[in-house]
């Protein structure tokens, strides 16, 4: 006999919604023809509140996942569409615009 709890909790839901970003990141990095190895600086804009907090809580691993050296949450869309890539995604219904600049490194 085995028994599943089918209950989501809120920490469940947010890993979930973290791992979702981190998709939405790296197809946009791929509709951008950017390498997947290549460092990105990220602008995140959203009305959605739960997006906003996921991001700031697994700040580290969506950047660990995504090779991001840098996240910027904007104030307003137009800070994320001064960014060299600009996408709009939807994510539960809502809203997630991302904008990416790729990292140079000078040698």
């Amino acid at each position: 006999l085995v028994e599943l709890d089918i209950n989501v909790t809120e920490e469940l839901k947010e890993e979930g919604l973290a791992r979702d970003i981190v998709r939405a990141i790296q197809q946009n990095r791929k509709d951008a023809n950017l390498d997947v190895s290549n460092h990105i600086k990220i602008a995140f804009f959203s009305n959605n509140e739960m997006f906003l907090k996921v991001i700031k809580t697994y700040e580290d691993y969506l950047k660990e996942q995504t090779l991001t050296d840098e996240i910027l949450i904007a104030q307003n869309s137009e800070s994320v569409k001064n960014y060299a890539h600009h996408f709009q995604n939807k994510l539960e219904e809502s809203e997630l615009e991302i904008g990416i600049n790729l990292v140079t490194f000078l040698s």
